[in-house]
């Protein structure tokens, strides 16, 4: 699929701050290590009622700043705890890769509550704060 319409078709969530538009993401810097984007998973969903219409945290970046942030991983298709077993494996996986030369980055999503991060009235995200 076409990136651009991929990104037509999810766009990054912004609300009016003071009569300002304001995008809900964080650019990637070398001071963070990360970038965040909230993007809209329905855009014809105003008011929607299921996490699948509503928004989404998407943040990608080097995996001792991404993985500390997570409380689940994906496993064979499965959503399972994050727990120190499955920490020290990606632990490993990463030291592992950072021996080859490799460079790691890891891949963090989280669907928001529609009865908490609403679209309509849109909600403030203070993503100045996040870093």
């Amino acid at each position: 699929m076409d990136l651009e319409l991929t990104r037509a078709e999810y766009p990054i969530f912004s609300y009016d701050k003071h009569g300002k538009k304001v995008d809900a993401k964080i650019p990637f810097s070398s001071e963070h290590k990360f970038n965040l984007f909230i993007r809209d998973l329905n855009k014809n969903s105003h008011n929607p009622t299921s996490e699948d219409d509503n928004l989404v945290v998407v943040m990608k970046g080097a995996p001792e700043r991404i993985i500390n942030r997570c409380s689940k991983i994906l496993v064979q298709g499965k959503e399972v705890d994050f727990d120190a077993d499955h920490q020290r494996e990606v632990n490993l996986a990463n030291s592992s890769l950072g021996k080859l030369g490799e460079r790691v980055l890891a891949l963090a999503i989280c669907k928001l509550d529609p009865k908490i991060f609403t679209k309509d009235p849109a909600y403030p995200f203070d993503t100045q704060t996040w870093k």
